[in-house]
């Protein structure tokens, strides 16, 4: 039985990738069996299978990629399911899985950044969750955590106000995350004064590079004074 479980979900996941790849050239096709299509996704989204997920929010994008409104109306409905993925991906540790994921977020932003509106909020505080975690084998999860949002504030400025708490909270991130900061770091850290870096351990000038371009790109976009 276990066999049988593993044989079709390689299956599914097999046809999930075909489809993906066959979407820019079979896309009339397609459109003429949507409605099946969006139903069998949405049973991928309610398995338990992460793998399949994945490979599901990878079409969903490609499907973006191509669709009209009334198909974007349709295939919307996935966004909080591919926010999820990515959250289940982070609980469970699988880095290679939640880079692949958020990946495919950010290509999905930057094609049709107005899908994210009603879910700006839940991707803010996954994009934090996942920059707060330090332990990561690979680190560059972090960064690409920053980019989740900056990406999409780019894309959408009129998704955030330049008096919104989000701004405070991303540049304070992107503070720490320069200078390996605690999580906790005290209120004065907008206004640095006389030697407070001192007990800083370390940090390195690719962080702070990283940490400054956020930075630009968020006070070029939204045109707001970087010392807030």
């Amino acid at each position: 039985e276990k066999f049988s479980k593993m044989y079709k979900s390689l299956i599914i996941d097999n046809l999930l990738k075909l489809t993906k790849k066959a979407t820019g050239f079979l896309f009339d096709d397609l459109i003429a069996q949507y409605d099946t299509l969006i139903a069998f996704i949405d049973r991928v989204f309610k398995s338990s299978v992460l793998k399949l997920k994945l490979s599901a929010s990878e079409l969903v994008s490609e499907l973006i990629s191509f669709g009209n409104k009334e198909e974007m109306n349709k295939i919307k409905q996935f966004l909080f399911n591919i926010l999820q993925t990515t959250l289940e991906c982070f609980n469970a540790n699988e880095e290679e899985m939640l880079k692949t994921q958020m990946t495919t977020i950010i290509e999905m932003c930057t094609i049709e950044p107005g899908l994210w509106k009603k879910h700006f909020d839940d991707l803010f505080v996954l994009s934090q969750k996942i920059v707060d975690k330090k332990d990561y084998d690979d680190d560059k999860i972090r960064e690409l955590g920053f980019e989740l949002t900056v990406n999409l504030i780019e894309q959408k400025p009129s998704f955030i106000s330049r008096e919104s708490k989000y701004i405070k909270i991303l540049f304070e991130s992107l503070y720490k995350y320069s200078l390996e900061m605690p999580n906790d770091i005290e209120n004065n850290w907008l206004v640095p004064q006389g030697n407070n870096y001192d007990d800083i351990e370390s940090f390195t000038e690719e962080q702070v590079t990283f940490a400054q371009g956020m930075l630009d790109r968020l006070v070029e976009c939204l045109g707001i004074d970087p010392t807030l």
